[in-house]
C-alpha cells in the first residue's frame, strides 16, 4: 500500500484499499473455490475481520503520507442480495436471512458501529472490536451485479443456476436484476457518505443484453440518487474483456472485445448507451 500510494497519489485522488472482503473470504475460506481452497466458516469469519482491520491500518497510514489529506480513501463492499427461491417456503426465507447476515450485514454493521460480529449456532462465533472502522472511510465503493436465490440446493452447490421463468440470465449463474442496485444503494444511504459504484457490468458473450443492462441499471442508480443517495461515480465492469478469476477468459464483460491472438480491440455495440449517456451529461 505504501509503495503504490507513494508512486501515484499525486495523480490518483480516489483509492480503494480492499475489494470485496466477503468474496475473497467466502470463495477462499468457506466455499474453497479460490486459493487457499479452505472450507471452514469460523476461519472465513476471522479472515473477514482481519481484512477490515487491514483496511483501517492502510487508511491511517496513507492519510499521514504526502497527498493523503487530499485523497479520498474508501472500502469496496460487494452486495449480492439473497432472496428466498420460493417465497412461500420458510426454510428459504431463513437461509436468505442467514446468507445476507454473513455476506452483507455483518460487514455493513461493522462499518457503522466498529463491532464485527458473526454468531450462527456452532458454525461461526467471532466478535471483534474495530473501533476506528466507522471513521476510516471517505467514501464507500459499491460492487453490484444481481441477487441470488437461497434454497437447500444452493447450499449444497453454491454455483447452481437457480432462476425464475421470467428472468433474463447473464452468462454467469445470476440474472439481470437492476432493482437490486436500487436496493443496495438505499441500504447504504444510512451511512450518509459518498458512494461510488466501483463495479457493475454483465458477462454477455453475444452482446445482446449489454445495452439493456446499462440502460436499466443506470436508471436504477438515477432513482436512488433522486431518493437521497449521494452517488459520486459509476464505473462499468469492465472496459476490456478480462481475466475473470476461476472462469478465465470465458466471461465477456468488456465494452471492448479483445482478440486473444492479435490483441485487437473492438468496441461492442452494447456499449453505445453508456457513450450516449456520458455525452448527454458533459458540460456544455
Amino acid at each position: 500500500v505504501k509503495e503504490v500510494f507513494s508512486r501515484y497519489s499525486d495523480r490518483v485522488k480516489w483509492w480503494c484499499t480492499i475489494n470485496e472482503i466477503e468474496s475473497f473470504a467466502s470463495m477462499g475460506w468457506s466455499i474453497g473455490a479460490f486459493p487457499p481452497g479452505k472450507k471452514n466458516f469460523q476461519t472465513m469469519a476471522h479472515v473477514m475481520s482481519n481484512l477490515l482491520k487491514a483496511h483501517v491500518q492502510a487508511y491511517k497510514m496513507v492519510k499521514n503520507m504526502e497527498h493523503g489529506a487530499d485523497c479520498e480513501i474508501g472500502l469496496v463492499k460487494n452486495i449480492f442480495q439473497f432472496d428466498p427461491y420460493h417465497r412461500w417456503n420458510p426454510i428459504h426465507w431463513l437461509l436468505a436471512k442467514i446468507l445476507n447476515y454473513i455476506a452483507n450485514e455483518s460487514i455493513l454493521v461493522a462499518m457503522k458501529t466498529g463491532v464485527f460480529r458473526i454468531r450462527i449456532l456452532l458454525a461461526i462465533n467471532v466478535t471483534e472490536q474495530i473501533s476506528d472502522l466507522p471513521t476510516s472511510m471517505d467514501f464507500i465503493g459499491l460492487n453490484y451485479y444481481s441477487n441470488l436465490y437461497a434454497s437447500v440446493y444452493r447450499m449444497i452447490n453454491p454455483f447452481i443456476d437457480l432462476r425464475r421463468s421470467h428472468q433474463v440470465m447473464t452468462d454467469f449463474c445470476y440474472a439481470v436484476y437492476p432493482e437490486g442496485l436500487y436496493r443496495a444503494l438505499m441500504r447504504l444511504r444510512s451511512f450518509q457518505t459518498k458512494i461510488v459504484i466501483t463495479e457493475n457490468g454483465i458477462a454477455d458473450d453475444k452482446d445482446d443484453r449489454r445495452a439493456d443492462w446499462i440502460n436499466r441499471y443506470l436508471y436504477a442508480m438515477k432513482c436512488a440518487m433522486r431518493d437521497g443517495v449521494d452517488v459520486r461515480g459509476y464505473i462499468y465492469w469492465t472496459l476490456l474483456d478480462n481475466f475473470e478469476w476461476a472462469e478465465g477468459y470465458s466471461m465477456q464483460f468488456g465494452l471492448y472485445k479483445v482478440d486473444r491472438e492479435t490483441l485487437e480491440r473492438n468496441r461492442k455495440n452494447g456499449a453505445q448507451p453508456l457513450i450516449d449517456i456520458i455525452k448527454a451529461h458533459l458540460p456544455k
